[in-house]
């Protein structure tokens, strides 16, 4: 049974709640543009700054900018499809047919994704301090508030005030590496330009597989897996800093693109502490949406997190766990056995959607899962 009361449901909206951005697809001229709205966390003006830093160098792709207004943005329409979505069906079909030529697809497009987040930071290194200023990616304050909402739904797994001491260390070692603006590299913020997989072509989600197989095999998606079709989008972030190693944890740990790595190769340098508290952030937040998701707003998790799976962020949180408590980051077992509590729920299926049941009238957005909308 979980514990959920309005408080929590606003915390939720406030800080995890990746739909309270709007986005709006338009004809203009003839053409499919997208409108993305300014958010709680970023002004248009701070948008747009990081973008023209971004497309003044040439090798640095992000869709045509349509129009600016005190609102929004509008880029042009780009039908194709995420490179998380495009990296997840490599995965299955890789699973159920086990050819290599899936998973030497899968390398070839985190190459091109690698090649974009090396060029981002090295544009963004001379600019760190924008006209707006920056500050540091609120570490602490992110996990706290993701944390309190979890163990506020779930009060039998921990009491928050157990943990929080343990958080404030591990965000005091993150926040003291912070070097680079934050580009949130997850495959889940880059558009592939390939309009044979545009998510509305198809009638079902075996369609799309079929039609991505046959590209596969035909050799067509290797010589559609190139630069010019790979766009970069949502620089949201970049008003904080963070350490290097952070979009690097967010692209090459992530679940979409982990399968492609050696299997022999260890999770990580168990002696780098600075790594272990930067990935246990970033694994936090990754796995902290998707399950509050899943507990407070099912129907959207159902279509925004069809094709993820927390569990896997936890099992690895875990782990971590143990690594920092040699470091003595961790001073106690609270934090671990909670991350193992968190992997056990991943599984769980509410009885109902509370942020629908309670905030209908409010609250209403397209959910999507590939490129908005669905």
């Amino acid at each position: 049974m979980l514990t959920v009361n309005k408080k929590t449901l606003e915390l939720f909206l406030q800080d995890l709640w990746k739909d309270i951005r709007n986005l709006e697809v338009v004809e203009q001229n003839g053409k499919k543009v997208i409108r993305r709205f300014a958010d709680n966390n970023t002004t248009i003006p701070e948008d747009l700054e990081y973008i023209n830093c971004l497309k003044s160098k040439d090798s640095f792709n992000i869709p045509e900018i349509k129009e600016v207004t005190d609102q929004y943005i509008a880029f042009r329409y780009i039908e194709g499809t995420r490179a998380f979505n495009l990296l997840m069906d490599l995965k299955i079909l890789y699973r159920d047919e086990n050819r290599s030529c899936y998973r030497d697809l899968g390398i070839q497009l985190l190459h091109l994704l690698q090649d974009d987040l090396r060029e981002f930071q090295k544009i963004m290194e001379a600019k760190a301090v924008f006209a707006g200023g920056s500050c540091l990616y609120p570490a602490e304050i992110k996990m706290n508030s993701q944390y309190q909402v979890l163990t506020d739904i779930l009060p039998e797994t921990c009491e928050f005030k157990e943990i929080v001491d343990d958080l404030a260390r591990i965000a005091a070692v993150y926040e003291n590496e912070v070097a680079v603006p934050f580009r949130d590299a997850t495959p889940k913020n880059t558009i592939v330009e390939v309009p044979e997989l545009f998510q509305q072509k198809f009638a079902s989600y075996a369609e799309r597989l079929d039609e991505l197989k046959k590209l596969c095999l035909s050799g067509a998606l290797s010589q559609l897996l190139r630069k010019e079709n790979i766009y970069q989008i949502d620089f949201s972030g970049c008003k904080f800093l963070c350490p290097t190693g952070d979009d690097w944890i967010a692209l090459n740990e992530h679940e979409s693109t982990g399968w492609l790595k050696d299997s022999k190769r260890p999770m990580s340098p168990q002696n780098n502490l600075v790594w272990l508290c930067t990935l246990f952030v970033r694994f936090s937040r990754f796995a902290g949406r998707k399950l509050a998701y899943r507990l407070l707003n099912y129907s959207g998790y159902h279509v925004r997190f069809v094709h993820d799976d927390e569990a896997y962020y936890f099992l690895k949180l875990s782990n971590v766990c143990q690594y920092l408590r040699a470091h003595q980051v961790i001073q106690g077992d609270q934090l671990a056995e909670l991350m193992n509590n968190l992997y056990r729920v991943s599984r769980f299926e509410p009885e109902k959607d509370y942020l629908l049941d309670l905030l209908r009238c409010e609250h209403q957005r397209a959910y999507y899962s590939d490129i908005y909308p669905n």
